[in-house]
């Protein structure tokens, strides 16, 4: 047990270095991401990798990256996913950018999933930041998420917040789940 927390820790510490920001998010289980975001002039590339922990041990491990490139408005969107346990996705999708997000839609290359959409947004007023993500996905099945999340900047890259995740058939589970979650974000 101490050698399964030790191990996560030191590989959590060591992608902080790199990382643009840390999330802390305390809730119904507690999770830990680190992101990269590096926009560049005519497109962006976004890493993302977050481990949940419940009852004293890691459940679930989740990362994803993507690379985009825009054509004025137009976006064509590449992905590739990962979750712990499960296959791969290698994710093709194009998009329209919008004043405060964007919306793709794509198919996954791998035909673990059939199709998917996924409109992300953002917007800043004064010290305080409200983010989303609004994702549905097709198997065999339909599968739903949306995490929307809420932050004040008190101190420089420091923020505190609060997320609320909800899913239907998402990460496992076979029905609704609301999972609500305290979040402490640093940027570097």
């Amino acid at each position: 047990m101490k050698k399964t927390i030790f191990v996560l820790l030191s590989l959590f510490a060591s992608t902080v270095v790199v990382a643009q920001d840390l999330h802390l998010e305390l809730g119904t289980d507690v999770k830990t991401s680190f992101e990269i975001f590096k926009p560049y002039e005519k497109g962006m590339f976004f890493n993302q990798t977050e481990v949940n922990f419940s009852e004293n041990q890691a459940v679930g491990f989740w990362s994803q990256t993507f690379c985009e490139r825009y054509f004025g408005q137009f976006v064509l969107h590449g992905e590739y996913r990962t979750l712990a346990m499960c296959n791969n996705d290698y994710i093709v999708a194009v998009g329209w950018l919008l004043p405060f997000g964007t919306i793709i839609a794509g198919v996954d290359v791998n035909s673990n999933c059939n199709w998917f959409s996924n409109f992300v947004w953002g917007c800043q007023v004064k010290k305080f930041s409200f983010e989303g993500t609004e994702e549905i996905i097709g198997r065999d099945y339909i599968s739903l998420c949306t995490e929307n999340k809420v932050f004040y900047n008190f101190y420089k890259n420091l923020s505190l917040g609060a997320e609320m995740e909800i899913g239907y058939n998402f990460r496992n589970a076979d029905d609704w789940n609301f999972n609500p979650y305290v979040v402490l974000k640093c940027g570097f």
